[in-house]
């Protein structure tokens, strides 16, 4: 199984939303697709770029993924949507190495956190200790409901990690956040790192189903 997931930069997000829900209706059809999900954000914490909205797909393999790629590309209304659109994504594919799984899902009241982790080279098993060690403590914090670490394939990409965590509250999470403990854990990573701030705004089930978030699950 393998993660894809991209960041959004657009200056016009209804025109995004519609990119992404196009692309992924061509993508649901593709063997080896199993959930799609688009949020969008409403806050940041040291942003580096500006992403408006962020997306996750799962995949049985990456190999599916490829071909499922390589199918969208050459789809004519996908490539007019993407050419209108002025949408730029930055993908990557990630290996879920620690944490649940996240939950694909339509209607919901959680705040979605991405948190993009740049590292130096030599970093990411330390990096990763540390987030088990992170992750353990903000378990037991009220409001948690689950953290996925995701690690980017691309040995070379700047982005070396992708943790998807998921609060019932922001203010819950910020609680966690402003805590010496937490402080303690974090402190020789606790600048490698972009929070977005997200709620899941459309969800894409495989063969074209969908749900609107609003609607009945």
């Amino acid at each position: 199984m393998i993660m894809v997931i991209d960041f959004l930069e657009a200056s016009d997000l209804q025109r995004a939303r519609e990119t992404w829900w196009a692309v992924s209706g061509v993508l649901s059809r593709c063997a080896g697709f199993q959930d799609g999900q688009l949020l969008e954000t409403f806050d940041t914490v040291q942003p580096r770029v500006g992403y408006p909205l962020a997306s996750a797909t799962r995949w049985d393999s990456a190999a599916d993924w490829d071909q499922a790629r390589a199918a969208a590309r050459s789809d004519p209304k996908v490539l007019a949507i993407l050419g209108a659109s002025g949408t730029r994504f930055t993908s990557l594919k990630a290996d879920l190495v620690d944490g649940r799984a996240f939950t694909f899902r339509g209607e919901s009241p959680h705040m979605v956190l991405f948190d993009i982790v740049y590292l130096a080279p030599g970093q990411a098993e330390d990096y990763a200790a540390m987030w088990h060690e992170a992750n353990a403590y903000m378990g037991a914090r009220p409001g948690f409901v689950n953290a996925s670490l995701h690690r980017s394939r691309a040995a070379d990409d700047a982005i070396a990690f992708v943790n998807i965590a998921e609060w019932e509250t922001t203010d819950l999470f910020f609680d966690a956040v402003h805590t010496a403990r937490f402080a303690e854990i974090v402190e020789s990573f606790k600048e490698d790192f972009s929070l977005l701030l997200t709620r899941r705004v459309l969800h894409r089930g495989p063969n074209a189903t969908s749900l609107l978030t609003g609607d009945a699950a």
